[in-house]
């Protein structure tokens, strides 16, 4: 088997959950400690040598294409190798997991061989090298990510030999699930690695590659593998979970691996950039993240477990505890338990 040639992001998703920050700024392109959330799945996805990329999206696609000038950019000056060639493939009608993952693949000019496959909007330390080991060795025609169950998350199950069994009730959908009941209920992770094979036989239209493309196979007698996880792998589904998610990783950033893109906290245990203005008696705890184009006025205090992003402001005397502030936000009063993105916030607290 060839090693993967072209990846494949998949950021057509509403980001429901996640209103009304998503009607700012779609989801894959949120901030995660300050980092676009679909920049941790590229930095993954250049390890492995891959120089094609391609996205899916929805809405506002103009927000994608710069992200992909600057992510190339990044790219280029801090890697040893060239950047990716990115190809953005906007959707005007939702087409389902299928349609977008075959839209793009075909976008693309339907490159053969292995492709990597990931959620646009996954944060995880993206056990990369060992999935395409795995679908090597078990010439699998699609080979998943999958994690111990997460509350929440629609379940499938693993069979014999670690293959992926997928439950598809309904009287016109095949179904594949040998030793359901003996076989362990997981999550799927959001990455996996394709054969073109399976794509090119992927509805165009609103489809689910578990049902109508995993699943189908399965059915024919094709083989799926899985890859068990026990690494890091965040949900940022809602509000909460996002900011979870934030502070765990600010109090342990080795979770993420080389993926953690702000090397050591200072002295004090916080992370505070070189340019970052700070006032006359603001207070940084520990575990805190405040970018080098932020703003904290005289006074103000940053809680543990709490990020400021790049082009936000903290007014005088303000202080904000276990929230998260991004493009361009502006935080004043006492703002606990947040997501803030520009004008719109969510509290979960």
């Amino acid at each position: 088997m060839t090693s993967p040639a072209a990846a494949i992001l998949l950021c057509a998703g509403l980001g429901t959950r996640l209103s009304p920050l998503t009607d700012v700024v779609p989801k894959p392109l949120l901030h995660f400690v300050d980092v676009p959330i679909v920049s941790f799945a590229t930095r993954a996805i250049t390890t492995l040598g891959i120089h094609r990329i391609g996205l899916n999206v929805h809405r506002q696609a103009d927000l994608f294409r710069a992200w992909t000038r600057e992510e190339a950019a990044r790219i280029e000056r801090t890697a040893a190798t060239p950047p990716p060639k990115f190809l953005v493939e906007e959707e005007q009608d939702l087409r389902g997991t299928a349609g977008g993952l075959r839209g793009v693949w075909e976008a693309m000019g339907s490159p053969e061989g292995p492709i990597v496959v990931i959620n646009g909007d996954v944060v995880a330390d993206f056990p990369l090298e060992q999935l395409v080991k795995v679908h090597r060795r078990t010439s699998a025609l699609a080979t998943m990510v999958v994690l111990p169950a997460v509350a929440g998350e629609s379940p499938v199950r693993l069979g014999p030999k670690g293959h992926f069994v997928v439950e598809l009730p309904g009287p016109e959908e095949p179904w594949y699930a040998p030793d359901l009941e003996s076989s362990d209920a997981v999550t799927f992770a959001g990455i996996s690695v394709v054969d073109a094979s399976l794509i090119d036989r992927l509805p165009r239209e609103n489809g689910c590659v578990i049902r109508h493309g995993i699943g189908r196979a399965m059915a024919e007698g094709a083989t799926i593998a899985a890859h068990r996880h026990d690494g890091f792998w965040a949900d940022l589904g809602t509000p909460r979970r996002f900011a979870q998610a934030t502070r765990l990783v600010l109090e342990q950033p080795s979770l993420l691996g080389d993926l953690w893109p702000h090397g050591a906290p200072d002295g004090s245990g916080c992370w505070i950039g070189d340019t970052t203005r700070i006032g006359r008696g603001a207070v940084v705890s520990p575990h805190a993240f405040v970018s080098s184009r932020a703003w904290v006025e005289p006074g103000a205090v940053i809680g543990s477990g709490t990020v400021i992003g790049g082009g936000c402001r903290v007014i005088e005397g303000a202080r904000v505890e276990q929230s998260v502030l991004s493009h361009g936000a502006v935080a004043e009063g006492v703002v606990r338990q947040r997501v803030l993105v520009a004008s719109r916030g969510v509290r979960w607290g």
